[in-house]
């Protein structure tokens, strides 16, 4: 093992392009730590219950406690599935947010369901892709009838669909 004289002595040795890249390799290093980028795409870390790990989650996007209300109740259900690593996903988010944020109808539940999150909920729903937005009839916890969204990923194009489906 190398004494911390020694270590010190062979940096000054090298080349200062080399000195360069390492101070280059800390500096981002630390700005990672400090300054992760999954926060500017609105993704957080979450702890996961009964371990050491963490889970990535889209910040924004409907909250467990909707989706539970949503589980228990009968109501239609307009839903996006979307998945945390999903590049397609980070693009609808802001359009999905704002088509949720200003629903105002009560008749239909609009959320959308963290796939890595709930991956039970995605199988049930027979997702393969992401995002994938469906209007469920029968609400969020029966998959029969489910009709698959194929417009345009705006909130125009979401408050269209869901005219022709529900009555808003």
């Amino acid at each position: 093992m190398m004494s911390f004289e020694k270590l010190i002595a062979s940096f000054k040795k090298m080349d200062k392009r080399v000195k360069y890249l390492i101070g280059a390799g800390v500096v981002l290093l630390l700005l990672a730590m400090f300054f992760p980028r999954s926060r500017s795409v609105g993704v957080k870390l979450v702890p996961v219950p009964g371990s050491s790990y963490y889970q990535a989650v889209f910040e924004g996007f409907s909250s467990d406690d909707k989706i539970e209300s949503a589980l228990s109740d009968n109501k239609p259900a307009f839903v996006a599935f979307v998945a945390d690593w999903c590049g397609y996903c980070k693009k609808v988010k802001p359009q999905w947010q704002e088509f949720e944020n200003n629903y105002k109808g009560n008749s239909v539940n609009v959320l959308s369901v963290e796939c890595t999150k709930y991956k039970e909920l995605g199988k049930k729903h027979e997702v393969s892709g992401y995002p994938t937005i469906k209007y469920l009839p029968n609400g969020l916890n029966n998959s029969s009838g489910g009709v698959d969204y194929e417009g345009e990923r705006t909130p125009e194009g979401f408050s269209s669909f869901l005219s022709k489906y529900a009555k808003v």
